[in-house]
């Protein structure tokens, strides 16, 4: 506590269950440690109950002239005889403040640890009487829930033993329905085979049907391409003869043509050539109009008609193009030796898968040297 000023101290009396009873008050004032002998002899300040010495002067009362001592040896004797070291006033007074503070301590500890005793003492009549009280109260509570617990529990098994009839029940109802279920799984399954069955027997016809009139139409394109073949042979002598016809008609191997050139000096020259090769002598083609054989050909050989070198009169190779169904991808039933070829179709993800089917019909016909004997030369 600081020194030199008043502290007040407040002592309040409390009943046992904390009611205060009586109060009282005093002050008191806490004096410096230590002390300064002589008022320091007017050479010194004190300072918290020790001596501070004006410069050239030293000692516990600042008694000792510095000034007086010729050497540093004989002040230091002249301090030791007083038993006086530097800080030796600040040391004391420090302790005496801790010793103070310890024992103010140690004196409220007391006082808290008596408050404390007396506290507790009243604390355990009143917890023992509490927990006497309490105990008679759950002893009571104990007997009153076992036989609570008791009724609860034999409700419980009533109400369990319900449960596992109903559960024995409800297990015995979803027996039957999963086997309801894979009987109706079975019957849908046998009906989707059934639907299956009968699409790919319908698309089997279908696709028959279509080969068919593929079939027909081809033989029909060749027919027509074989009566196209023998109508060109006939404009082709007709238009020989208009070539070289010049004048009245004349036998064949009396046929010639006038054939005139010029030089360099506009000096024109004219001379008869024969011209009996010239003229179309080759026999003509009669078509019967029907399919000798019909086979299969290369999309090479599409388009290779009489009027090409080496070609056979009254053979028709046509091509077109066959969508394979992507669940055929790859099946020579489909896509044959030709092989499949994919291309996109709109924006589907799945590509469609297309191959070329080629037919070769060879039409009846026959070739006679005296055809055209009747038109006229």
């Amino acid at each position: 506590m600081k020194p030199s000023i008043m502290h007040t101290v407040e002592l309040l009396l409390l009943s046992k269950d904390n009611i205060p009873l009586s109060t009282d008050m005093t002050d008191f004032m806490v004096d410096y440690a230590g002390g300064c002998q002589n008022n320091c002899g007017d050479k010194g300040v004190c300072h918290h109950g020790y001596c501070v010495c004006y410069d050239g002067f030293a000692g516990v009362s600042c008694g000792i002239d510095e000034s007086q001592y010729p050497t540093k040896a004989l002040l230091d004797a002249a301090l030791k005889a007083e038993n006086f070291k530097a800080g030796g006033g600040f040391v004391t007074y420090s302790k005496s403040l801790m010793e103070h503070e310890r024992l103010e301590n140690a004196y409220v500890s007391q006082l808290k640890l008596g408050a404390n005793a007396e506290s507790l003492a009243a604390s355990d009549a009143s917890i023992k009487a509490k927990h006497e009280k309490v105990v008679a109260a759950l002893n009571t509570f104990a007997i009153a829930n076992e036989a609570k617990m008791k009724s609860l529990a034999d409700a419980q098994k009533a109400s369990a033993n319900a449960l596992h009839r109903k559960r024995d029940r409800i297990t015995t109802t979803i027996q039957q329905m999963r086997e309801e279920s894979k009987r109706l799984k079975t019957h849908n399954q046998e009906m989707y085979l059934e639907t299956v069955r009968a699409l790919h027997e319908g698309q089997k016809q279908m696709q028959n049907d279509l080969d068919m009139k593929r079939r027909s139409h081809f033989v029909d394109m060749a027919k027509r391409h074989d009566e196209w073949v023998e109508i060109k042979e006939r404009n082709d002598f007709k238009l020989s003869q208009l070539r070289t016809a010049n004048g009245p008609l004349v036998n064949i191997d009396d046929l010639e043509e006038r054939v005139c050139t010029q030089d360099d000096m506009f000096r024109t020259e004219c001379h008869q050539v024969d011209s009996t090769k010239s003229f179309s002598t080759s026999p003509g083609y009669n078509s019967a109009g029907t399919a000798k054989s019909i086979g299969s050909c290369t999309k090479a050989e599409e388009g290779s008609y009489p009027t090409k070198a080496g070609s056979k009169r009254g053979v028709s190779c046509v091509c077109s193009v066959k969508t394979c169904p992507k669940i055929e991808t790859g099946i020579d039933t489909c896509c044959g030796s030709n092989g499949c070829k994919t291309t996109n179709v709109g924006s589907a993800a799945e590509p469609a898968y297309e191959t070329d089917v080629c037919v070769k019909v060879e039409i009846n016909g026959e070739m006679q040297k005296n055809l055209y004997d009747d038109i006229p030369r």
